[in-house]
C-alpha cells in the first residue's frame, strides 16, 4: 500500500510535505510510514480517501481496479457474489475499525 500512496503523491504533483498537509497528517509521521519505519496508519488511509475523492479506495487498500475512480471498464457482476464480497469487506473493515458487533446482538 505504501507504493500506492507514493503513486498518488506523484499523480497529484505533490511532495511529501504538501501531501501530508493536504491530508492533515504531520509530515514526520507520513515520512516514517512511507519509509517503512512505522506501519501505514488507518488515519492516513482514511484521510487520503476523504481528501482525494477521485482516488479509488478499493485500489488504495487492496490494489484492485484502477487508481482513479470511474476509469474501469464496465463488467458483468453476479449480484450474489458481489453481496458476499461486500459483506466480507464490511466485516473486515468493522474489525479494523473496532466496530465488530457481538454475535446475536441487534444494532
Amino acid at each position: 500500500m505504501i507504493q500506492r500512496v507514493k503513486c498518488i503523491i506523484e499523480y497529484k504533483g505533490m511532495n511529501e510535505s504538501s501531501f501530508s498537509e493536504a491530508i492533515g497528517i504531520r509530515q514526520n509521521t507520513l515520512n516514517q510510514q512511507l519509509s517503512g519505519l512505522r506501519r501505514l496508519s488507518l488515519d492516513v488511509v482514511k484521510n487520503i480517501i476523504i481528501t482525494f475523492e477521485d482516488i479509488s479506495p478499493d485500489w488504495l487498500i487492496a490494489g484492485r481496479g484502477e487508481m482513479i475512480r470511474g476509469t474501469e471498464l464496465p463488467i458483468e457482476i453476479d449480484p450474489e457474489k458481489e453481496i458476499s464480497r461486500l459483506q466480507t469487506e464490511n466485516k473486515v473493515l468493522r474489525e479494523v475499525l473496532g466496530l465488530r458487533r457481538e454475535e446475536g446482538k441487534s444494532a
